[in-house]
């Protein structure tokens, strides 16, 4: 008995295969794909160089990050600082860069923490730095500006300054500054006077709220009446024209000291009362006692 042979039948699909890699698409040369599709992966290291063309992410179109400002502008500003303090101060940089205050005062951090990493010998990664600012575009910045005033601000972009300025107004009533403290840690525990100095701000804020709705429950200030115009006109005198203020000026402290002083003074006039009553009680019952 004779097995026929798949041979055939193999042979038939390899060739419906090869007659379908034929007739379907065919992948373009090399060089031909290098000058259109593979032109951006030629060379990745580009300024601005995004997966979504003009954006980073393709799927999140709206979101455009700023350009960050630039080594060298930082340099500047710090170097200014330093120079005099006084007349560079962080409002002086602010205006004169077109940075925010915030913005300003993050960068003097900044490069007052790289100089003291210089004086301790600890390695910088500046190749790292100069890499990252060629991504993204940094050095066409500044390369194209050559007026150092409101440079920062062209640097960022209008949509990140105007971020800065509205959330600058938010920021006035919180802490202007977190102090940077060097606290030796040992491995594995957290340190500890910067929690101590936050337990300490809250402990001062929560004390002066407290005193606050102290003197409000306290202070029995009468209520100002309506204001009473009086006018004396006098033949040959200036006219004297008499209002009535009510409340306005009065001193809150001064008005507690005497309410509580007045508060004693009716203590001691009661203690005083009671003592005679109570000596002609004790008086009264002695006599019955005999």
């Amino acid at each position: 008995m004779t097995i026929p042979s798949s041979r055939p039948e193999e042979e038939d699909e390899d060739d419906d295969e090869k007659k379908g890699r034929r007739s379907g698409p065919r992948d373009p040369p090399f060089e031909q794909w290098l000058d259109t599709t593979g032109r951006v992966y030629k060379d990745p290291v580009r300024p601005r160089n995004w997966l979504g063309g003009k954006v980073p992410f393709p799927l999140n179109p709206s979101f455009k990050p700023p350009t960050p400002i630039s080594d060298k502008l930082r340099s500047i500003v710090y170097n200014e600082y330093m120079t005099n303090p006084e007349v560079y101060n962080v409002r002086v940089l602010s205006e004169r860069y077109g940075l925010s205050i915030q913005r300003v005062d993050a960068i003097l951090r900044l490069k007052g923490l790289e100089e003291s990493w210089k004086k301790q010998n600890k390695q910088l990664q500046t190749g790292f730095q100069a890499g990252m600012e060629e991504i993204l575009g940094v050095t066409d910045n500044t390369r194209t500006l050559r007026q150092l005033t409101g440079q920062g601000m062209r640097e960022l972009g209008e949509d990140a300054t105007e971020a800065d300025a509205s959330s600058s107004t938010q920021d006035s009533l919180r802490d202007r500054y977190q102090r940077l403290f060097w606290e030796p840690v040992v491995e594995g525990q957290e340190p500890a006077v910067l929690r101590q100095l936050e337990r300490a701000r809250l402990q001062d804020r929560s004390r002066a709220r407290a005193m606050m709705e102290l003197k409000d429950h306290q202070a029995h200030v009468p209520a100002p009446k309506e204001q009473v115009h009086a006018v004396v006109e006098r033949p040959g005198h200036s006219t004297i024209k008499f209002i009535d203020v009510g409340g306005k000026y009065v001193d809150l402290d001064d008005r507690l000291a005497r309410l509580k002083a007045a508060k004693h003074r009716a203590q001691v006039r009661q203690k005083r009362r009671v003592r005679p009553s109570q000596a002609v009680k004790n008086q009264g019952a002695a006599v019955a006692a005999h």
